[in-house]
Formats: C-alpha cells, structure tokens, sequence
C-alpha cells in the first residue's frame, strides 16, 4: 500500500515520445500514429480556483444508462457530478461538507479503484469511502448517494485504512468491508483489519462476518469477497498476519471460502502465498470459471469443486530498496484494474520502474515517460496476447481500447495493436481514465478528466 501510494504521486506524465527503453517479452501496442486535430464533442471546466486543495476521482468513471459520475469540487471541497454523456449537461452535483477539518492538503475522497467505491446493480446508490482529513488516517466515512437526485442518503464511520476495500455482488442487499479496530497499548500492542457486513439501505454494520482465526501479534490484513457460482452464494476471504514490522516476508497468510447464507465455512487453506501475493484485489465469474485478481498485478483460477485454487498467473512483482545492502522499503507492481471483454482479460498495473527522462513541445520542465503498463490476456490459454496502455483504466468499445495517460489521449486496435490516436489533450495529468459509451443512434462517446476539465471525445 506504502509504494502504490508513493506512485499516486509522481505527477507530469507524457507519453509524446513512444520508443521502447528495453526489450519486453510481450508485443507492444504500435507506436506510431499520431492523429491531429482531435477534437471533443464537449468540455466542462471544474472550479480551476481551488484546484490544488481538493481531489476526488472514480476510475473508472461509472456510466448509469445515458448519464455519467465524475469527480469534481468546488470552493476546496471535493464532490461529484452526474453528466448527460452526449451533451454534458449537469444533472446534479454533491459535494462534501465545507466545514469539515481539513488537513493542509485539503479534504480527499478516497475513490479510486473499483474496490473503493460500487453501484448498486439497481443503479441507485453511488457507496463510496471518504477521508475527511488525509492526517486522521482511519476516520473514514461510508458515504451513500441516490443517483437520480444526488441527495446524500446516509454517511456512516467505518475505521477502514485508507481506502474502504469494498467488496459488493451483483443484487445483493449488503457490500463488505475491512474495518480497521486499533487496540490501545494498554490492552494489546497489535491492530487488525476485520471483515463487516454493511446494509446498503442504511450504511448499518449487520454483524462482523470474518476476523483473524490465528492469534495477532503485530498486524492483520483481512479481506473479502463476495460472488455468486451457480446460483450459491459464496464469500472468499482471507488472512495475512504478519509477525515482524521490519520483514514483510515474516508471516503467515491464509484463505478459506464461506458460504454467504449458513455462514458456514466450506473451506480453509494456509497456502494463499502461491495463489494471492499481497491482497485480494477482484474477483470474476465468466464461463463458470471464478478468476481471483491479485494486488500484485496477476490471477489465479478458483476450482469450486475442489474449494481450492488451481491455477496462478502472476504477473507483477515485488522488490526492496537499498539502503548500504540492507533492506528498508518493499515496493510492488500493483494491479489497478481489471474487467472481461470478449473473453479477454484486461488488466491495468503500475509498475516499479518508470522510462527515461525526457522533454516534450509542450512541456518546460521534464516528466518521467511511463511503457504500457497493462496486459491483454486470452482467457481460453490464459496467455498474454500483449501488452497495453492500461494503467489506472482503459476501456474497450468495438475493439478499440480507449485510455488516457499522463497528458495524452490514445485509442488501439486490440486485434492488431495498431494505435489510432495519440493526442497531446491537456496541461495537466490526466485524472479519471477513460470510459465509453454507445448510443441507441450508435454514436460512440469517450469520457476522460483532469483536475480542471472533464472531456467527451468522439469514438471511433
């Protein structure tokens, strides 16, 4: 979480100049159309005052029929909106409370993965975590929003860690989430993150569902998943206690499966390192074959009849820093996203490294050059087909990938990895990546933002 949260901060990407800085074992997306002139159907500016004192994002921007949710703010508070994709038309806006403690930072919605935030599958209600001051690390909210009005329906104070790592399933009544209970020296030198279920209509806790079941000495991470499987309902959880602050790789890490209606627990395995390095980061259901995604950039497949994992493909990894041969920071590949389109799997990463140092036309100072930072992958072999531009989110509309990164606009034929646009669009680091939509008419639209603007570009 340290490293993924230190790579939120690198600013100023580009990718003007597209030329491979080392050999790469997949095929690169092609590098070498540049469209001109370019133009979007709309642009709405945000409130470009107090740009630099709030931040909210949902990524990927979440479309409900013909309207779309981005994140925006105003007057230093953070807040979002609801857009008519073909027009942009504001339909409404929420934004959080102007007299809420803020750090020197300003206040953060922390919203920024699919993890963090749902829509309820009735489309009704936008959940999402906010962090009223970036300091009060675990004074986080759970916040709902009607999404035909934009009325806050409730806010509740759940102590999750950062983020809210909400874990929803299509028609459910209730989503789940890892709460952080901090134990006092007094009475324990140890905190842990236990499973709660939480109702949507209300934000109440029901019951605690999931906790350590080996003894704490120094931290636990639990998560959860829910999913459905052949009309059962199931719930994927897992436990990583660690027994050393110092050495990451001093623990111990387990996962069981449970099943959602008796409570009952089907199964429990301690070899959850060979199939869930890090966290558990989504999970996907197609073809009734369950894919588990990982924090550390990678999948393994669930066998439901055996109640075990099968299979792992990994394709992040993690490494340390050095300071004077010894270790002192642990740093990962993280997974970004992850959806299924056409029996292909997309995954969007951050890696460790980033490209070479360079300047732009449109650039005075430099900025670090990141490669294609996602995979296609063939789920009938599970083989990388190649790599992509995917970092936070990409979409796909009619085989072609949409993104942006950095300061550009780019699109790509996923058949044959020829790029259609690479388009310089903005000042400023793009922040919600992109999504797609298609009309009754079959016109194609693509939302993309920055801190200052949100953009609707024709698809192609």
């Amino acid at each position: 979480m340290t490293v993924k949260n230190i790579l939120y901060s690198i600013i100023a990407l580009t990718m003007l100049s597209c030329k491979t800085v080392r050999e790469n074992p997949y095929p690169l997306m092609y590098e070498g159309c540049i469209v001109d002139g370019y133009n979007p159907v709309w642009i709405l500016a945000k409130d470009i005052a107090s740009r630099s004192s709030a931040w909210s994002e949902l990524n990927p921007m979440p479309i409900v029929d013909d309207k779309i949710i981005v994140g925006t703010h105003k007057n230093g508070c953070p807040g979002f909106r609801c857009l008519e994709i073909e027009t942009g038309k504001v339909i409404w806006e929420w934004y959080a409370n102007a007299d809420i403690e803020h750090s020197e930072f300003g206040p953060f919605l922390s919203c920024t993965k699919g993890q963090d935030y749902i829509i309820t599958s009735d489309n009704k209600y936008l959940i999402f975590g906010w962090n009223p001051t970036i300091m009060q690390r675990f004074e986080m909210l759970h916040i709902a929003i009607d999404l035909t009005t934009g009325k806050e329906v409730w806010r509740k104070k759940i102590p999750s860690q950062g983020s809210v790592h909400i874990g929803y399933d299509a028609n459910d009544d209730y989503y789940y989430c890892s709460a952080l209970n901090i134990y006092t020296p007094e009475n324990s030198k140890y905190y842990c993150e236990n499973v709660y279920k939480v109702r949507i209509a209300d934000g109440e806790v029901v019951e605690e569902v999931f906790r350590p079941t080996s003894e704490v000495e120094l931290v636990a991470h639990c998560r959860a998943l829910p999913f459905t499987y052949r009309e059962r309902k199931y719930l994927l959880v897992s436990e990583k206690i660690y027994f050393d602050i110092e050495d990451e790789d001093n623990h111990t890490y387990k996962y069981g499966i449970l099943d959602r209606e008796t409570k009952d627990t089907l199964a429990w395995h301690d070899d959850a390192d060979n199939y869930i390095p890090d966290q558990l980061a989504g999970i996907h259901v197609h073809n009734d074959i369950v894919y588990v995604m990982c924090g550390l950039g990678g999948y393994s497949i669930l066998d439901m009849e055996k109640m075990q994992f099968s299979e792992s493909y990994i394709l992040g990894k993690k490494s340390h820093e050095l300071d004077n041969g010894k270790k002192v920071q642990q740093r990962y590949d993280w997974l970004e996203c992850s959806y299924i389109f056409n029996n292909k799997l997309v995954i969007g990463m951050k890696f460790n490294e980033t490209g070479r140092e360079e300047f732009s036309e449109h650039q005075l100072e430099p900025s670090w050059i990141y490669q294609p930072h996602g995979y296609l992958i063939d789920l009938a072999t599970n083989k990388v087909i190649r790599k992509i531009h995917a970092d936070k989110h990409a979409n796909i509309m009619d085989d072609i990938l949409y993104y942006a990164e950095g300061h550009n606009f780019y699109a790509f034929d996923i058949n044959t990895g020829e790029k259609k646009i690479d388009q310089f669009f903005s000042d400023y680091d793009c922040s919600g990546t992109s999504s797609v939509y298609k009309n009754a008419k079959g016109e194609k639209f693509v939302i993309v933002s920055n801190v200052d603007y949100t953009y609707c570009f024709p698809g192609l």
